[in-house]
């Protein structure tokens, strides 16, 4: 059952979890976002939240799925390093991925899907804080 965003512009979580409420105030507050999805540590989608219009959620439940390994092994390599934790931007013609470890113990992973010409700026300014609801409401 999906749970209409904050917004009321139809974006929506999947199952309407908490995490779901999230991620659909995540994408609703991201001009040129397409959808937002938090991964367990097999790939597996535990909720996600898209625009219908933008986003197939397949490919949304894909792109967390795919960006798991290498975005735990980014982070393992800041922890190492002492930098703390980190997001992953990466940018193409086509659009934009930002991703990042939730929680290291869980192995959880949130990744956002943005539109070419999204606002990076607030972008990232949302995926943290998103991050940071999503890791306390894992505790």
């Amino acid at each position: 059952m999906a749970a209409p965003g904050p917004g009321g512009t139809g974006v929506a979580s999947l199952l309407g979890t908490e995490f779901g409420r999230v991620l659909a105030e995540l994408v609703d507050g991201v001009p040129g976002a397409r959808g937002a999805v938090l991964s367990d540590r097999d790939g597996y989608a535990v909720d996600y939240a898209r625009d219908p219009q933008r986003m197939d959620g397949l490919e949304l439940q894909i792109a967390g799925a795919q960006l798991g390994h290498p975005l735990a092994r980014t982070h393992a390599v800041a922890v190492r390093h002492l930098i703390g934790t980190s997001s992953v931007l990466l940018e193409s013609d086509v659009g934009a991925l930002l991703g990042a470890v939730v929680d290291e113990h869980e192995g959880t992973v949130l990744v956002l899907v943005l539109a070419p010409g999204a606002s990076l700026g607030r972008a990232l300014v949302r995926f943290d804080r998103a991050r940071t609801a999503i890791a306390l409401l894992l505790r």
